[in-house]
């Protein structure tokens, strides 16, 4: 048996021949391209700059549009929708793959036992009465083994586990926050319909009146059988376009059950929705720093950058060697006679090298393709970062523009509605003919319906605007910025 210190300097040989070797493969100019774009350097346009400060919005934010049927239907999507079920299942797969990542970087210790009915042959170097016989080889160890991680390899893959699990998490709040901004905007889909219905209703409910005005006129000796026609077929045209409104009511009902992971019954329950328009400033002072954090899909892109960049860390440690300590004891002995005795003890300890020399380019290509995924989380966080800010401006042009454009349409239909007065006033007392009165009509029922519309389409524009900015997500914690 060898001295303990030539023990020692072979051990030493071994790691200084492995790091020599080391140099047969080279990682020179392998490196990534990309860089994070800053978020600072993105600055807001004007429009978004005059806007007064505001504060973040809640964590139930749609609750700021006052209608607790749309809360009920946003608290049951929460809990049944599939696309849910599956964003949190990821999240759960990559927690698991995160400790299976930590598992890796602690020490293991595995225990095995054999005994088998083994014939020894005769050309060995096991000696007669065994040799040429068949006897009991038994066998009962336990082995350790430990991997120094020397140059941060596995550290690496545990962090970019532990980033790919966060990314997962923010990924599910994005999912979250895609369902509620769909639902609200669905929502409000639905409350403009409604509101179409009753102008409607009000239109055919005219247009009757009409028809009774132009039987009456008719019976006087004032009216003529083209008027009393024309009027008649207001009235099956205003009810189709009645029984088209409640088409798309009902296929929103459905739309609304599907959401929320229900079936599409569910959706007879709902009532007419009852939503206000949110009131006061639109962004908070922070933007555009504070995005980063509190937008989940942007925070998710984050993630996924900072997991790349750790699996570069990874393959680079690959060119190294890779030194393991292990070591075993246990007993090992040929029959049962002395299996349980000193006699049979064995035990052994040292360092395993393994180091690839000549791998045909393999690890230069991983770290080259591990830069690459880099590469393209960078421009993958890039074009998220980008996009939120235009989403956000193009939501306050948007929601301003409509602003403006409600005040003149509520005027449009001030005008049309005295305008439609005074035409049925000439009707009835025989100054004015049927034509004028139709054209008043279709003129109201046109502002009516504009005016509706435009401000759904702002409670519209305020939920996609809540959303682009982050919904209710708290911002995180952690500065992993990369």
């Amino acid at each position: 048996m060898k001295p303990a210190p030539a023990r020692f300097a072979i051990g030493a040989v071994l790691l200084s021949s492995a790091g020599i070797l080391a140099g047969c493969a080279s990682m020179h100019g392998i490196a990534p391209d990309a860089t994070p774009a800053s978020a600072a350097a993105l600055q807001p346009d004007a429009q978004m700059r005059q806007e007064a400060a505001a504060a973040w919005p809640q964590q139930r934010w749609w609750q700021a549009f006052g209608d607790p049927q749309l809360d009920r239907l946003i608290e049951i999507a929460g809990a049944g929708n599939p696309d849910l079920t599956v964003a949190r299942a990821r999240v759960r797969l990559a927690a698991a793959q995160a400790s299976a990542a930590h598992a890796g970087t602690l020490p293991g210790i595995d225990a095995k036992a054999s005994a088998q009915d083994t014939l020894f042959t005769r050309q060995s170097f096991i000696p007669p009465p065994y040799a040429g016989n068949f006897w009991w080889s038994n066998d009962a160890a336990l082995d350790f083994h430990y991997a120094l991680d020397l140059w941060g390899g596995d550290a690496a893959a545990l962090e970019s586990a532990k980033a790919n699990t966060l990314a997962s998490a923010a990924a599910e709040q994005a999912a979250r926050l895609s369902l509620q901004s769909t639902i609200v905007q669905a929502y409000a889909q639905l409350a403009l319909q409604y509101e179409r219905r009753d102008v409607l209703g009000a239109d055919l409910q005219n247009r009757q009146q009409l028809v009774d005005i132009a039987r009456q006129r008719l019976a006087a000796g004032i009216g003529t059988e083209l008027e009393l026609a024309q009027a008649q077929t207001g009235v099956p045209v205003a009810q189709a376009e009645i029984d088209a409104v409640d088409q798309q009511i009902e296929i929103l009902h459905h739309q609304l059950a599907a959401l929320s992971g229900q079936g599409p019954d569910a959706g007879d329950a709902l009532t007419p929705p009852h939503l206000q328009l949110p009131q006061g400033s639109l962004l908070p002072s922070q933007l555009p720093a504070e995005l980063i954090a509190r937008r989940p899909d942007i925070a998710a892109r984050r993630w996924q950058l900072e997991a790349a960049a750790q699996t570069i860390k990874v393959a680079r440690a690959r060119f190294y060697p890779n030194i393991d300590l292990v070591a075993a004891v246990g007993l090992q002995s040929l029959g049962f006679h002395h299996f349980l005795t000193d006699d049979a003890l064995a035990a052994n300890v040292g360092p395993a090298i393994s180091l690839p020399i000549f791998d045909g380019g393999k690890l230069r290509a991983n770290l080259d393709a591990r830069s690459a995924q880099y590469d393209e989380a960078v421009g993958a966080y890039n074009a998220t970062l980008i996009q939120a800010l235009q989403q956000i401006a193009d939501q306050v042009t948007t929601i301003r523009g409509l602003e403006r454009q409600q005040v003149q349409i509520d005027a449009a239909v001030t005008s049309a509605q005295h305008a439609h007065d005074l035409a049925m006033r000439g009707y009835r007392a025989g100054l004015t003919d049927y034509l004028n009165v139709l054209n008043a009509e279709t003129g109201l029922l046109a502002q009516r319906d504009r005016a509706a519309s435009l401000r759904l389409h702002r409670l519209a524009a305020h939920a996609q605007l809540i959303a682009a900015i982050g919904g209710g997500l708290p911002p995180a914690t952690d500065d992993a910025t990369p």
